[in-house]
């Protein structure tokens, strides 16, 4: 699903893997990308909303919420949170990730 995750102040965007993404309409994508996100280590509580260009995630990880974004239009994925600590948590936050990309290669 991801190739890639990248931190940037104050958010971590996804690098999408668009070969596999095009298959996807965005309400199979947000299922898709929810699942993919809640079988990730150390995340719990994944809720997913879909509006009409935008899918947003919520999610816990360390006991702190994050947000997932996900704008159709740009096919842009990124991570946040509004948590002072909780962003010191997206260095951590991004090696689970990127881990997981690596171990789910094929996950779709």
């Amino acid at each position: 699903m991801f190739a890639a995750v990248t931190v940037e102040p104050k958010h971590l965007r996804l690098m999408p893997n668009l070969a596999l993404m095009q298959n996807f309409d965005s309400t199979t994508l947000a299922k898709v990308w929810c699942k993919w996100l809640a079988s990730a280590p150390g995340i719990s509580q994944v809720q997913a909303e879909q509006g009409l260009d935008l899918v947003e995630l919520r999610f816990y990880f360390a006991n702190e919420i994050f947000y997932g974004h996900y704008e159709h239009y740009t096919d842009s994925f990124w991570l946040d949170t509004d948590s002072s600590p909780a962003v010191m948590l997206l260095s951590d936050l991004a090696q689970a990730l990127q881990k997981h990309i690596e171990q789910t290669i094929e996950f779709i």
